[in-house]
């Protein structure tokens, strides 16, 4: 591996951890301030609450998960011949909401999975950013 790509997979790690985590918050914080999260009031206070905390606790989960599986699923995606954009999308909103899902209701409960329902759009976006930043430029 050489110095170009162990860069451009940091970058890449880095940038599709974030958007997730960011994708995460913003639908935790829609939800509670609809009031459909919590049972709550539905403030913007409670929803600024739950969509930094969910920003904080799921950065390391994504930053984790794209490191240890986004090469090998675009390694696997490659091999097979489906290194396009919908695969990419499909592949990393489907492993985030599988391991998602098994931890968070494997530790919560029923809360769990409500927390999980946010995880297939941030692993599209996640699966997206990565795909279009480890591209090799031409």
């Amino acid at each position: 591996m050489n110095l170009a790509v162990l860069a451009r997979w940091i970058v890449a790690v880095a940038a599709s951890s974030i958007l997730a985590a960011l994708t995460v918050a913003a639908q935790l914080g829609i939800l509670t301030m609809m009031g459909a999260l919590l049972g709550g009031d539905g403030s913007a206070g409670s929803a600024y609450l739950i969509a930094t905390a969910s920003f904080y606790l799921s950065l390391p989960c994504f930053f984790l998960g794209v490191a240890i599986l986004g090469a090998p699923a675009a390694w696997t995606l490659t091999r097979l011949k489906g290194d396009r954009a919908i695969p990419a999308g499909l592949l990393g909103g489907a492993v985030s909401t599988l391991i998602g899902a098994i931890v968070l209701s494997s530790s919560l409960g029923f809360t769990g999975l409500v927390f999980a329902s946010t995880l297939p759009l941030a692993g599209a976006i996640t699966g997206l950013t990565y795909r279009e930043l480890m591209k090799s430029p031409n």
